[in-house]
């Protein structure tokens, strides 16, 4: 699961600086702009904060990105983020040194530690696992140790019983890190940095208001679904997660499609169920009303239009649902006329701050995201079958809590 956050936005301009640093000096290329200078052709390379509970960090050769893990944001000195910086900056080399052949270039290979030996790297980088805590004892760092002992002991608070201790905590632990990385960030480009940062530094007086805690939430991005190309069930099962506070987010991994949602944690993990239970419901209810209606439900726009009409139905009884609910509510209440309208209207610009606060988390998540129209064959009365199977579905969520905590400390890099 990847993240976006304030503090992660901070880290990570402390990590593409790091990158900068790493490509130049070490590996002879330049990069600038989330652009990767080699052999004549450019290459793209994008950062990300990922949430895992195995793996330090990562390289999707796929979407040309690394991914560091959340803990090396809170938990890890400069050193150690530059040795597993610097492994899956050796991943993205062979990627684009062996390029058609990089698929059969093992992870950690021969030919893996041969361009590690060759950027005069040794076994703290060419190591496929790591442990942080052993890691960090080797690197002297005084202003890191002064910051992490100050953090240990604000997350520590944030299981307080006194609820205002608990989130005053979380924002000052945050505030603290915010202040860390944009100052280390500030010293290796003062130039590049120097506005951005004291924009940034002002902004942190908002994180003292406990109103504003939402700004703080982690932005959360996950894949839910992935197939050879995306078709009408696809496009259903986005329109039904909408209902349920995310975002829906079509990409490509290569050769594959993927459906990821955005949203709140919480919101993400019930969208991930969900999604895995549509994409196994939806055929098995296609197929039952398939037997019933043979005719009627042949063929591939048939049961296209089948799904659309299921997403139809869907947001029929889920509109329904809310006009009963609202009339109960009206008809239970013994307030003036004036009141009812002001509570009417109190619920529909609470929904109109979570659709904002939704819009700004995609925002956060892609800043350049590109819409996309589908025109297609469309059957009246296949559509009409889905929107009366779509008013009859049910959806029965039982999400897992677990921890993401890895009792041997060792992770492992990818």
């Amino acid at each position: 699961m990847r993240i976006y956050n304030r503090t992660s936005e901070a880290f990570l301009k402390k990590v593409v600086l790091f990158a900068k640093k790493i490509f130049l000096e070490e590996m002879s290329l330049h990069f600038t702009g989330k652009k990767v200078h080699f052999q004549g052709t450019i290459f793209p390379l994008d950062f990300v904060v990922f949430e895992g509970r195995r793996l330090w960090g990562y390289y999707d050769h796929g979407q040309y990105t690394i991914g560091l893990n959340k803990l090396l944001m809170y938990e890890a000195k400069d050193e150690v983020i530059k040795n597993v910086l610097r492994h899956e900056l050796v991943h993205f080399y062979a990627h684009i040194f062996y390029r058609d052949q990089y698929p059969r270039v093992k992870a950690h290979g021969e030919e893996f530690r041969n361009l590690c030996k060759s950027f005069g790297y040794d076994e703290r980088v060419y190591a496929a696992r790591s442990n942080l805590e052993l890691d960090n004892a080797q690197v002297i760092d005084p202003e890191f140790d002064k910051v992490f002992s100050k953090l240990q002991k604000l997350l520590s608070l944030q299981s307080s019983d006194n609820q205002h201790e608990s989130e005053l905590a979380t924002i000052k632990a945050n505030e603290l890190l915010l202040e860390y990385n944009l100052k280390i960030a500030k010293k290796f480009s003062a130039n590049d940095l120097s506005s951005h940062a004291n924009g940034q530094m002002n902004d942190l007086n908002d994180l003292k208001d406990l109103n504003k805690m939402n700004e703080e939430l982690d932005t959360c991005v996950d894949v839910v679904i992935t197939a050879k190309k995306s078709n009408a069930k696809h496009e259903a099962m986005s329109s039904i997660l909408r209902h349920f506070f995310v975002k829906t987010v079509y990409s490509r991994f290569e050769d594959l499609f993927a459906l990821e949602v955005v949203g709140t944690r919480s919101n993400v993990e019930i969208a991930k169920y969900i999604a895995t239970y549509l994409d196994r419901q939806l055929e098995e209810i296609f197929l039952q009303e398939k037997k019933k209606n043979p005719k009627l439900l042949k063929g591939v726009v048939a049961k296209n239009s089948f799904m659309r009409g299921i997403a139809l139905g869907y947001k029929k009884k889920l509109e329904d649902y809310k006009r009963q609910q609202q009339q109960k509510l009206q008809q239970q209440q013994n307030f003036m006329a004036s009141t009812s309208m002001h509570d009417e209207f109190a619920a529909k610009n609470a929904l109109a701050l979570i659709e904002d606060d939704l819009e700004e988390r995609l925002a956060q998540a892609y800043p350049s995201l590109s819409s996309r129209k589908t025109y297609a064959r469309h059957d009246v009365h296949a559509n009409s079958l889905g929107q009366k199977s779509g008013e009859n579905l049910k959806i029965h969520t039982a999400i897992n809590s677990g921890s993401s905590q890895n009792s041997s400390g060792t992770f492992y890099l990818n």
